[in-house]
């Protein structure tokens, strides 16, 4: 099934598609082809994945590249969430390793063109 662009589909299309596979109208996996083109807009097509299954996010703002902006959004929508102070807090530590570690590494690309 080729990707119709459509990012997330509400349950009602998803019923759709579910009866029109019933009908032998779509194939029996267009539904987890969805899902999975889903995942590729969202996540890019070469995703990588946990043990879980679950996506792993990549990129600037992402776990394993802290922005100040990714915290700050988190600061300011995240606020709903269940552990929200313990979250924002550990992005703000994982800011300040990643910024400490960037600063050191560019100290010693500097310190090696110097020679």
């Amino acid at each position: 099934m080729a990707f119709d662009g459509a990012i997330h589909k509400t349950a009602r299309e998803i019923a759709e598609m579910q009866q029109l596979i019933d009908m032998g109208r779509l194939p029996r996996n267009a539904i987890d082809e969805h899902y999975e083109n889903e995942r590729k807009a969202v996540f890019g097509e070469n995703y990588k994945t946990d043990r879980d299954g679950n996506p792993i996010e990549q990129g600037k703002g992402s776990k394993a590249q802290p922005t100040l902006q990714s915290v700050e959004a988190y600061r300011k929508y995240g606020k709903s969430e269940s552990a929200y102070e313990q979250n924002l807090q550990q992005m703000e530590r994982d800011l300040a390793a990643y910024t400490e570690a960037q600063q050191k590494a560019r100290r010693g690309r500097q310190a090696t063109v110097r020679r």
